[in-house]
């Protein structure tokens, strides 16, 4: 909790050192990857046993290099370790791998993950916390729909007499919303983390958690494109614009400038798409460029008369 409280708001220094040093323990890791695999496959059949407990040996010195080297060597251990984890995860369960239960092992993968982030000499590292928070998510919808998957694929009887066109609208619709739901739900916490002045904490919240709503977005296009003739772009749109919104606010709050940025480019993005999907089939230029500049007119207006209120909604720094 210490080393958590010490990096709430200050990261360390980023120097080519530390990249050189990254480098380094990829290829450790690399290195500590093929003595576990080699370890799985050394019998007639895989040691998934042993090869769990060869990949958490692994991962322990990949920690020890972090935590009893001098500091230098952190990004090292570090980088190793986010190598080693998902080797591990799926060394230990290569036979519910091999069924399609990838979802089984991407929370494994998550666990360790978690267990190495509050270790001492790696506590609070955001690498460590992205990967772990992305296992988690993804193991979610991967878990929620592989045995769909398994089933409709093994089982010959359903995959012949099925819509594989219906199976897989209804696949990426629901896959599409949960990736909302839980984009959503981590921007959320990491927004609550930001008012709390957690900052750095916050930051693997907020960037997997974009990356989930705008494949969300995404999917439920994708879904609007084989449900019908109808693309569906209109909603589309007006989604990614909330959304954009949302990442905008969060954004500007704590004085995050990629996500600010990001928030500002989707807003344009999806009033821009918005402005063609409202338009009349083969719309002149002149048509859009109209549209446009009434879109333009409306956010302009409408920011300067929110402007005071929101000049309040920026993060008090300590």
């Amino acid at each position: 909790m210490a080393n958590l409280q010490a990096q709430r708001t200050q990261r360390l220094p980023a120097t080519i050192g530390t990249g050189l040093m990254a480098a380094s323990g990829v290829l450790l890791g690399l290195g500590l990857t093929l003595v576990v695999l080699n370890i799985l496959d050394s019998g007639d059949t895989p040691n998934s046993a042993l090869a769990f407990f060869a990949g958490v040996f692994c991962i322990f010195l990949a920690w020890s290099v972090a935590n009893w080297l001098p500091d230098s060597f952190k990004p090292a251990g570090v980088a190793a370790a986010n190598v080693l984890v998902p080797v591990t995860a799926i060394a230990t369960l290569n036979g519910q791998l091999a069924e399609g239960n990838l979802g089984l092992v991407l929370l494994l993968a998550a666990l360790l993950s978690g267990v190495v982030w509050v270790l001492p000499g790696t506590a609070g590292r955001p690498s460590l916390q992205a990967f772990g928070i992305g296992y988690v998510a993804f193991g979610i919808i991967v878990f929620s729909v592989q045995s769909d998957i398994y089933n409709y694929i093994n089982d010959f009887a359903y995959f012949e007499f099925s819509d594989p066109l219906d199976f897989a609208t209804e696949l990426v619709s629901y896959a599409g919303t949960l990736s909302l739901i839980l984009g959503a739900t981590l921007i959320g916490i990491g927004h609550g983390l930001d008012r709390k002045l957690w900052s750095n904490v916050a930051t693997p919240f907020i960037a997997i958690g974009i990356l989930l709503v705008l494949g969300g977005a995404w999917s439920l296009q994708i879904n609007s494109s084989l449900d019908s003739e109808d693309s569906g772009g209109t909603g589309t749109a007006v989604l990614l614009v909330i959304v954009a919104v949302g990442i905008t606010y969060v954004g500007g709050f704590a004085g995050r400038r990629f996500t600010l940025g990001l928030g500002s480019w989707l807003i344009t993005g999806g009033l821009v798409a918005l402005v063609v999907f409202v338009s009349p089939d083969d719309p002149s230029t002149m048509t859009l460029a109209m549209l446009m500049l009434i879109f333009a007119a409306i956010v302009g207006f409408v920011v300067f008369k929110l402007e005071p209120k929101i000049a309040q909604l920026t993060a008090k720094k300590p």
